[in-house]
């Protein structure tokens, strides 16, 4: 690569996890370049992970922040906190932060995702929340009520309804549209395993309904589904996030079909100068080959290393995008990984176990695992996961399973001993 095309000064914009992956990149390649990381939020870098042990109360809010601000000065980074930026100018290589104009060589976008609120009547009322950042967490904890309604099923709904419950809340109630929880995820089956363990500690949990209106005068007082009405003071929305593109959209930037912005292998947008990362794109699912928004911690930590990495003269390929959703239900954890029997193509097919306490379920497709879903313990989970990335032939594995190939592949092959009935149970199906 030319000099004139490693840059001397490289803006951030995003303090997330992508955002901060990024400048942090971009130092360990650029040792003398200069980095401006610019923020909306005023506050540090934080895990958006642990946002519901704090509610929670399990963390303060010192807990959570991921970095310190010597971390920044150790790594000559200028932070710029509660600085929203309110124009980008392309050809300008500016951005602006209302009147105040920045300059850059290159620039990443990591402007992340905005939580959705439905366009229902009453969503205006005191009593409706997200939690999506830091401080919507510290309006929830300030808020008076006492019976929550949680709108959506995902990670964060239940891990919000657990929080809840945790405070004190005496009526926690989880509504999802879907016919189970955690839908994108899971199937009907597993997702039924951890419904059990919700209910069991005295969280209400409906499925195929919908909230249609929010019921209240100058607070909300409950809401009406299509089935019934149920009482609350406080109704937490999560039902999806959307990727934060209003300022690159604004500056001239592709967008993707899914509404993220449009990126090469390279992370790099329509512009040659612009690189962008985290929630705000769209990339390619790794196991489905379908352009996404794959909105998850490891995704955008990866995307963000490598958009650094490029942006500062690298030439290393995003291999597309997978995320593991891990969920802990009062001490039982789900994982799920891959495609789901809904997601996967008409010719796949599901081989199941349940035994130790622990539920397995395999998504296969011809001969090759695409899914993985797990309830209870974990022993293994690494080397399927591997298993699962590298598109190994099950039939080989069955042939080779003590092969120098398989040992290559996943180390330490004896760990995918709680998992080897199952997968040559699939092979014998195909």
């Amino acid at each position: 690569m030319a000099v004139r095309d490693i840059p001397r000064k490289v803006v951030v914009i995003g303090n997330g996890v992508a955002g901060n992956n990024a400048a942090f990149a971009v130092r360990e390649r650029l040792p003398e370049a200069k980095i401006v990381l610019i923020s909306e939020e005023p506050f540090l870098e934080y895990s958006a992970c642990a946002l519901p042990d704090y509610l929670a109360g399990y963390l303060s809010a010192e807990d959570v922040l991921v970095k310190k601000q010597q971390t920044y000065e150790q790594a000559n980074i200028q932070l710029m906190l509660g600085k929203p930026v309110t124009r980008i100018e392309p050809e300008q290589q500016k951005v602006f932060l209302g009147k105040r104009k920045i300059s850059f060589d290159k620039l990443i976008i990591a402007t992340g995702s905005q939580a959705i609120i439905p366009p229902v009547p009453g969503v205006h009322l005191p009593g409706n929340f997200t939690l999506k950042t830091l401080l919507d967490a510290q309006r929830i904890m300030a808020y008076p009520a006492q019976a929550a309604v949680v709108v959506g099923s995902g990670a964060i709904g239940i891990e919000t309804a657990i929080a809840l419950k945790e405070r004190g809340y005496r009526e926690v109630t989880i509504i999802e549209m879907m016919d189970w929880i955690l839908p994108k995820s899971f199937d009907k089956k597993p997702a039924q395993y951890l419904t059990k363990m919700l209910e069991d500690r005295g969280i209400q949990v409906l499925v195929s309904e919908r909230v249609e209106e929010v019921l209240g005068t100058e607070r909300v007082a409950g809401v009406r589904t299509s089935n019934r009405v149920i009482g609350c003071d406080l109704v937490l929305w999560a039902v999806g996030v959307r990727p934060n593109v209003k300022l690159a959209q604004e500056a001239g930037l592709e967008l993707g079909t899914t509404g993220g912005l449009k990126v090469d292998r390279y992370l790099q947008t329509s512009h040659e100068l612009i690189y962008a990362c985290g929630d705000c794109v769209e990339t390619e699912d790794l196991f489905s080959h379908r352009k996404v928004l794959s909105m998850l911690w490891q995704p955008a930590c990866r995307q963000g290393k490598l958009a650094g990495l490029n942006c500062a003269g690298g030439q290393e390929e995003y291999e597309g995008s997978y995320g593991v959703l891990l969920i802990d239900i009062y001490g039982t954890k789900g994982v799920a990984v891959g495609l789901t029997e809904q997601t996967a193509p008409e010719s796949a097919r599901v081989v199941e176990s349940t035994e130790s306490a622990t539920y397995k379920r395999l998504i296969v497709d011809e001969d090759r695992l695409v899914g993985i879903q797990v309830v209870g313990k974990f022993n293994g989970f690494g080397p399927m996961l591997h298993l699962l990335k590298s598109g190994f032939s099950l039939r080989d594995l069955k042939a080779t399973c003590d092969s120098q190939a398989l040992i290559s592949l996943v180390d330490k092959p004896v760990l995918l001993k709680p998992y080897l009935s199952l997968l040559f149970k699939a092979v014998e199906k195909a």
